[in-house]
């Protein structure tokens, strides 16, 4: 995400924590070093990513007991909830790229000789998401 996304990403803090019977109010200063902190540990993955995320991280809690409390989604769970989305189940980077089908390489066409295989663009977004799974920071 960018900063530019920053208020869509605390709106969905806030509608994450009414689904959790809590409230958030940038305007209290625990709140507002709460959505620091939330925004620094989960910047690194896209919004939309960290949407599902979120949901699916309230799901997989909704049969578990020790959750009745209802307390809020933890960093870590919306973690690894980002990671299931943006991996698949051999642990690699998912990038829905058309133009490589998701495998970051393009064949290219040599005349009187084999295809040589090169990176696809979207290559080093691959990399910025997967260093984003492992815990690196931009």
């Amino acid at each position: 995400m960018n900063f530019n996304e920053k208020p869509q990403f605390v709106e969905e803090l806030k509608k994450m924590a009414r689904q959790v019977s809590q409230k958030i109010n940038e305007e209290n200063d625990s709140d507002a070093l709460l959505i620091k902190g939330y925004w620094e540990n989960l910047n690194e993955f896209p919004l939309d990513v960290i949407k599902k995320a979120i949901q699916n991280a309230i799901r997989s809690r909704d049969d578990d007991p020790a959750y009745y409390f209802r307390a809020m989604i933890t960093v870590p769970e919306i973690r690894v909830e980002a990671r299931k989305l943006l991996t698949d189940d051999t642990g690699r980077v998912k990038s829905g790229c058309e133009k490589c089908s998701g495998s970051t390489w393009i064949l290219m066409k040599v005349k009187g000789a084999s295809p040589i295989a090169h990176r696809c663009e979207c290559w080093l977004e691959v990399q910025r998401t997967l260093r984003g799974i492992k815990g690196g920071k931009k």
